[in-house]
């Protein structure tokens, strides 16, 4: 303050006057780089809480000099590979107490769901070859030879192989569950050749690894399938060749022949629409899945946008994907997009996050709604679409703006172009958004009270300030308590595990759902009577097709297929209201199946017999 005084106070008029001109230009330059505001308002809702946290875990290892350990800098969701009823998890670190010529490798740890708290840091079980001088990325987990335990895929780079020419180069190896949660080198099996080697990461924390749902059936056969994200380069004895951005194989009982001989991907995607982020979902409510990749924009002037493969019922993914490119609105560009279902009908919206043309500032997430039987270009439209007066169903248009918390208020920060899908942290049903707003982790309730005010938030700040998804990561139910919890790797290191929370508010401004978009479960999961749930199935047995009817649920239903050991062979998700589904059984094997019906955490089932 003193300084500023004496430059303001100078000597003589004429320095004063100029002084004082060239400082309040500096503050006006300086508030001409605030992003605009209609308010100085609190952002946060009425009722608004901190999500509570479990507790963390922080890495123990003493690091040679010069090398940190990062501990939990990217987080892996499991499932339950323990079969104990608890969802497990992955973390990485750095072996940072050994020094392998001057380099710190990246480990995988198993961290097993315990009842009542967290495993100590101390629990982490390494997974990964005998050799300790090995870079090892997640790649998924899955039952993938249907012995009904899951297993784990991951890329494994040896600093000592000779095959990978000193690059940043792995193989793809598959550990198999032995039944108990556990796994052995000795029981594994490796889908890249002796001398195959492929880059699934350009160096530390630079690995692809597509986020899965628990179970990816792509072609509907009973076997989780795995999907592999790769950059466009691999070294087949020491050659320099292409490789496909995306390999899908096929689960098998045979376990690809547990042979060290290339596996053969039984499906390919050469293309690279995406940066890092490839994901795994039903975008247009058909009850398949379908694959999304993002091209995630940072920097100012550039624009992002989305590309979807969609599956096929009995068969294997597109190879031709609809695309888009976010579109720049009223001096803003579209950075990044997330594809969640904030409107409860099991349909995913397109939330694309925006940035001031000038400065990059955050002004808005734009949200375009998702119909059932509707696909990304319908979505979407280019855009740029004209408006057409009198048609509700202009898909150049979003359904609506959630407007940035620095928009609303100058003293908050600019959040990340990120947008962060943290499930249902409210357990009301319906799907919810996250970004990263320094210092914290800010998250709004999905519904049609849906607005631009914060409903909760962690008090945390994410590594890298969430700029990668393993950073923010849905984890499930991991110690007993019922409620899915949410894992955050830390900035400066360490893991936080964030819970959900009923007290999340769900009031707020009420949205006009758009005609023709389900409206959101109105009933929250804690509220729904099992004893109200009504399934019939006839003809039963059914040869071609089987009509299911069902009552009893306020809110939205899955109805679900099951096989008899349990296996969901095809899912549907039915707004409020519906109350009749017609199965086709053509050509599926005869034999026994179970409907499922499940609403509000209470699910009631009825067998099926298919003749032919």
């Amino acid at each position: 303050m003193t300084e500023t005084l004496h430059i303001v106070l100078g000597s003589t008029r004429e320095q004063r006057r100029a002084r004082l001109g060239y400082f309040l230009s500096c503050v006006l330059l300086v508030a001409s780089m605030a992003p605009p505001t209609v308010a100085q308002i609190d952002p946060r809702a009425p009722g608004a809480i901190a999500l509570p946290e479990i507790g963390r875990l922080t890495g123990s290892l003493k690091c040679v000099t010069g090398v940190d350990e990062r501990f939990g800098r990217q987080i892996y969701p499991l499932g339950d590979v323990g079969g104990d009823g608890l969802n497990d998890w992955i973390l990485t670190h750095r072996r940072c107490d050994t020094s392998f010529s001057g380099k710190a490798v990246i480990e995988l740890l198993i961290y097993h769901g315990v009842r009542g708290g967290l495993p100590p840091a101390s629990a982490g079980i390494r997974l990964g070859p005998s050799e300790i001088d090995a870079d090892c990325s997640f790649i998924g987990a899955g039952d993938y030879d249907g012995d009904g335990h899951r297993d784990i895929a991951i890329s494994q780079r040896i600093l000592s192989d000779p095959h990978t020419l000193g690059a940043y180069v792995s193989s793809i190896v598959v550990f198999w569950n032995l039944g108990n949660g556990s796994f052995s080198v000795e029981d594994t099996t490796h889908l890249t050749g002796p001398t195959e080697r492929i880059v699934i990461m350009e160096g530390t924390d630079l690995e692809l690894s597509p986020t899965l749902p628990l179970t990816f059936d792509a072609d509907s056969d009973g076997f989780d399938d795995l999907l592999v994200a790769a950059y466009p380069y691999r070294i087949v004895n020491g050659v320099v060749l292409g490789t496909p951005r995306l390999t899908l194989y096929q689960g098998r009982r045979d376990r690809w022949s547990r042979s060290n001989q290339t596996a053969t991907p039984d499906w390919v995607f050469w293309k690279a629409p995406y940066t890092r982020r490839v994901s795994v979902l039903d975008h247009d409510g058909d009850g398949v899945l379908d694959i999304a990749m993002y091209i995630d924009e940072n920097t100012i002037g550039r624009r992002g946008g989305v590309s979807v493969l969609y599956g096929n019922w009995g068969a294997l993914p597109d190879t031709v994907p609809q695309s888009i490119d976010f579109v720049r609105v009223d001096g803003h560009d579209g950075k990044q997009g997330q594809l969640v279902d904030v409107t409860g009908d099991g349909v995913p919206e397109l939330i694309v996050s925006t940035g001031d043309t000038v400065n990059g500032f955050s002004q808005a997430w734009l949200i375009y709604v998702g119909r059932r039987g509707q696909r990304l270009n319908e979505q979407y439209g280019s855009g740029n679409d004209a408006p057409r007066p009198g048609d509700s169903l202009w898909w150049g248009r979003p359904w609506t703006e959630v407007w940035t918390p620095n928009r609303l208020s100058p003293g908050w920060s600019n959040p990340t172009y990120s947008i962060l899908d943290p499930g249902d942290i409210g357990l009301d049903g319906v799907g919810d958004v996250c970004a990263a707003s320094y210092p914290d982790i800010i998250c709004y309730n999905g519904g049609a009270m849906l607005d631009s005010y914060i409903d909760a938030w962690m008090s945390i700040w994410p590594a890298d300030g969430a700029t990668s998804r393993n950073r923010i990561v849905r984890l499930g139910d991991v110690d007993g308590s019922g409620r899915p919890a949410i894992g955050v790797g830390l900035s400066g290191g360490g893991v936080a595990f964030a819970r959900s929370d009923p007290r999340v508010p769900r009031g707020g401004t009420p949205i006009r759902l758009p005609e023709g978009t389900d409206r959101p479960a109105s009933a929250p999961l804690w509220l729904v009577d099992p004893a109200t749930l009504k399934l019939a199935v006839s003809p039963n047995p059914a040869s071609t097709h089987a009509h299911v009817r069902f009552s009893g649920s306020a809110g939205g239903v899955a109805i679900a297929l099951l096989d008899l050991r349990g296996r969901e062979l095809r899912r549907w998700l039915l707004p409020a209201g519906q109350q009749e589904l017609t199965i086709a059984l053509a050509g599926m094997p005869a034999g026994l199946y179970i409907v499922s019906m499940a609403s509000g955490g209470r699910m009631v089932s009825i067998p099926l017999m298919h003749i032919e």
